[in-house]
């Protein structure tokens, strides 16, 4: 895996991003004393490396009425790679599920879900 070199306005830029993915470019611009046209390429160009992979949205778990998480542990019957890819695609295409965690080549996998 390469390293990025990022400067002083870059880490400027993903820690403003990080607090609020929703900015607008000329909010962004303005928060990181760039103009926005500067800001905008610079931020396309994180993305465009990968730095900035995805903007997700945080949801409030108490305004949506969800009260309880638990962490479990999965182990698998078969530890077969197709079995182990299969298990992943389905468990990520669960809403609830919040996290999970584990070794790519494991049996097992630790998920939190919440409800």
């Amino acid at each position: 895996m390469s390293t990025t070199s990022l400067d002083r306005i870059d880490i400027k830029i993903l820690n403003e991003l990080q607090q609020n993915a929703s900015l607008t470019n000329v909010e962004l611009a303005s928060r990181v004393n760039l103009s926005p046209s500067p800001c905008l390429a610079r931020v396309r160009t994180l993305e465009k490396l990968g730095v900035i992979d995805r903007r997700i949205a945080l949801l409030d778990p108490a305004v949506l009425g969800i009260g309880v998480t638990a962490f479990i542990q999965i182990k698998l019957e078969k530890q077969v790679q197709t079995s182990l890819e299969n298990f992943t695609r389905s468990i990520d295409r669960l809403a609830q599920v919040m996290e999970r965690a584990g070794p790519a080549n494991s049996d097992s996998s630790l998920s939190g879900f919440s409800a």
